[in-house]
């Protein structure tokens, strides 16, 4: 059945099969006895493929097969060798189908990557993704969640240390991924390592009045008043 996909080697013919979104062979290859105990490298790297490529029929199907050994939620939790799960990559492509998928599967929306702190939604809202945005809080994403790097593919901020979700879609300019993270309770005055708000790296002026207006909002609180104008004060001086 691997020979289907053009290819004869079994953990070959799922990466293939990966790329292309072909469901057909992932089925073919697992009745053939390939399981994730046997490769579970394979397994992974043609999840994470499939993640990027959005082929969401085609992780439903590895998921499945996964399940059938025990160990579904165990391939949707594992990290390649960049530090990232198929949910961060499907967070970064914006593949909300994919993200709901593994979520379904056991993907935990609060892993977060080792040497960074990054999780999938401080990608998905640094790209720009509001329905896998929506996806990862429904799913009890951290909207606090708090970055310890740079975080993104390669690095991407510089002074990223310290910034949630609120400050990645500020930065980049995305005006409905910060009002989602907002009414899901995340704080507009919150600080960076560097003591950067989400407003002071916002990028475009629609985002900066939303933010702004949240931190008025936030200083109508009980307690806030005092430091609300003290933040105030330091930005427009």
């Amino acid at each position: 059945m691997a020979a289907s996909c053009g290819v004869y080697d079994e953990n070959a013919a799922l990466l293939v099969a990966a790329e292309r979104g072909r469901v057909g062979c992932v089925l073919g290859v697992v009745d053939e006895g390939l399981s994730r105990n046997e490769s579970s490298g394979t397994t992974v790297a043609a999840l994470t493929v499939a993640a990027q490529r959005g082929h969401v029929g085609y992780v439903r199907a590895l998921l499945t097969a996964a399940a059938a050994v025990g160990a579904a939620g165990a391939a949707a939790a594992e990290e390649d060798e960049d530090g990232w799960t198929a949910l961060h990559w499907a967070a970064h492509w914006g593949h909300a189908a994919c993200a709901r998928a593994l979520l379904d599967a056991g993907a935990d929306p609060r892993a977060a990557r080792a040497r960074d702190g990054w999780t999938p939604l401080h990608v998905a809202s640094w790209r720009g993704h509001l329905p896998n945005v929506r996806v990862l809080l429904a799913a009890g994403a951290d909207a606090e969640a708090t970055a310890r790097g740079g975080g993104g593919s390669g690095g991407v901020v510089d002074g990223g240390s310290g910034w949630r979700p609120l400050h990645c879609a500020a930065r980049g300019g995305h005006c409905a991924c910060a009002g989602e993270l907002l009414r899901a309770g995340a704080d507009p005055t919150r600080r960076a390592a560097n003591g950067a708000r989400p407003v002071d790296v916002a990028a475009g002026e629609d985002v900066r009045r939303v933010l702004l207006e949240a931190e008025d909002a936030a200083a109508a609180a009980p307690g806030r008043n005092k430091a609300h104008e003290t933040m105030r004060k330091e930005k427009y001086m």
